[in-house]
C-alpha cells in the first residue's frame, strides 16, 4: 500500500472519529428498538445479518481475484 499524504491521513482520521460517534448513535437506537419492540427488531436484525453475510461473500470473491 502506498504511503498517504498528510492531508489524506488527516481526512481518514476525521472519518474514523466521526464513524465511531455514529456507531455509538446506532447502538443507542438498537437499545431503544430492542426495548420497545424486540420481536420486530430481531426480525430486522436477522435480515441485516443475512445481507451482511452476502456482502462478505461477494467481497471475499473480490479479495481472492
Amino acid at each position: 500500500m502506498a504511503d498517504l499524504r498528510p492531508s489524506e491521513a488527516d481526512t481518514l482520521d476525521k472519518v474514523e472519529y466521526i464513524r465511531a460517534q455514529n456507531n455509538r448513535c446506532w447502538m443507542s437506537i438498537m437499545r431503544i428498538a430492542l426495548a420497545t419492540n424486540p420481536k420486530t427488531t430481531r426480525a430486522i436484525l436477522r435480515d441485516i445479518n443475512l445481507n451482511d453475510q452476502h456482502i462478505s461473500t461477494l467481497l471475499g470473491r473480490l479479495a481472492d481475484e
